[in-house]
């Protein structure tokens, strides 16, 4: 067609969003070069989702944390953070007790330093030290780990309060690999509607625990947004670059 449309390497994007009226269809894609058969995309109205940050969150709130403005991505290992932040007040850990602390669970919140949380992302134990997540939001925005041991929640399925202004929006269960590979492996991206992802990965930590079981069914992560937040689980991970996998 003209324009060679099919031939873009990233998406389209108007500088003037907003002003499609109609449905606009466009040829894109074709099984080969000299094909006449186009497969189309429709290219409609902007459409605002009611559970999508954009319309959860205070309009000057929301303006600095859609994901239009540069991205990073920040990745922790719940069980590696719990021990640590243990650690940093003065507990002694021990073989012992160490599995009673990783039975318990541990909360990042998501959001503007110095201000009230967009989001949290809980990993209820017991915790896998393979176990990592990766958060891929706008730069400006910073995570910061809460572990319930520390808040007085020291039962296994036991849960602090919902964070200030969110409720839990939903509880996910990623299924986990059987062994271990090298590089390790994305196993599902959690997607908050109009705000970023969590790329929950399993990965070994050292070279010892390649092709080992984990010993894991399901990791089992707890999402919390405004009130009406959609999540959706992505079973097919985004490619970002610096997450484990070929």
């Amino acid at each position: 067609p003209s324009g060679n449309v099919e031939t873009v390497e990233r998406p389209l994007i108007s500088s003037t969003p907003g002003t499609t009226l109609g449905i606009i269809p466009l040829r894109v894609f074709r099984k080969t070069a000299d094909s006449e058969i186009y497969a189309l995309l429709y290219d409609t109205p902007g459409v605002h989702q009611p559970k999508s940050m954009q319309n959860l969150l205070p309009i000057d709130v929301y303006d600095r944390v859609q994901p239009t403005k540069a991205f990073s991505v920040f990745t922790v290992r719940p069980a590696s953070d719990l021990v640590a932040e243990l650690r940093k007040v003065g507990t002694l850990l021990n073989a012992t007790n160490l599995q009673v602390v990783l039975n318990t669970s541990i909360r990042y919140i998501w959001g503007i330093p110095g201000e009230k949380p967009v989001a949290a992302i809980e990993v209820a134990g017991p915790l896998s030290s393979a176990l990592q997540l990766s958060f891929c939001g706008v730069s400006r925005l910073a995570v910061t780990c809460e572990p319930s041991w520390l808040l007085g929640y020291k039962t296994p399925g036991e849960f602090p309060p919902e964070p200030d202004g969110l409720k839990l929006a939903r509880i996910v269960y990623v299924k986990a690999p059987e062994k271990l590979s090298q590089d390790g492996d994305v196993l599902a991206d959690v997607a908050l509607a109009g705000f970023g992802w969590v790329a929950v990965s399993a990965t070994p930590i050292s070279s010892a625990a390649v092709s080992k079981s984990l010993g894991f069914s399901t990791f089992t992560v707890r999402v919390y947004g405004p009130p009406g937040l959609m999540v959706k689980i992505g079973d097919t991970p985004l490619p970002v670059g610096g997450l484990p996998g070929k």
